[in-house]
């Protein structure tokens, strides 16, 4: 049996299984928001493969740039659920670019001083499906 969990701020709504969640959480604040954030502006523009799980590649800078990697899966006519995510180093990344596979926010970018006052308030719900 597997549990979603939603996140939420305002009416944003993006959903993570456990794993996802436990791991993303072990990141400093900082550096977990700014992935939520690159997720929260990518999320609806993530290729649909229904029933088979994905891959995408990211970048975040703090004070240097964290590369990662998101395992997801995404049904027609659904959001994605984020499913593991795992960092990378630069090599990976620069081969996801020429695979086409990288977070696209179609040039949405939050500037450092909204993300610095931003403060994800992250509420999770479990359904419990079959």
């Amino acid at each position: 049996m597997d549990s979603k969990q939603k996140s939420t701020e305002g009416n944003v709504v993006m959903y993570f299984n456990e794993w996802f969640i436990e791991k993303i959480t072990q990141y400093p604040k900082d550096l977990m928001s700014d992935i939520l954030s690159e997720l929260h502006l990518s999320q609806k523009n993530l290729p649909e493969l229904n029933g088979f799980n994905q891959v995408v590649f990211g970048v975040v800078e703090i004070d240097s740039p964290f590369y990662f990697k998101i395992e997801y899966i995404k049904q027609e006519q659904e959001l994605a659920t984020f499913l593991d995510i795992l960092e990378v180093d630069l090599d990976d990344y620069l081969d996801a670019i020429n695979d086409e596979k990288i977070l696209n926010t179609n040039g949405k970018r939050e500037s450092k001083e909204v993300k610095s006052n931003r403060k994800y308030d992250i509420s999770i719900r479990f359904n419990e499906e079959e």
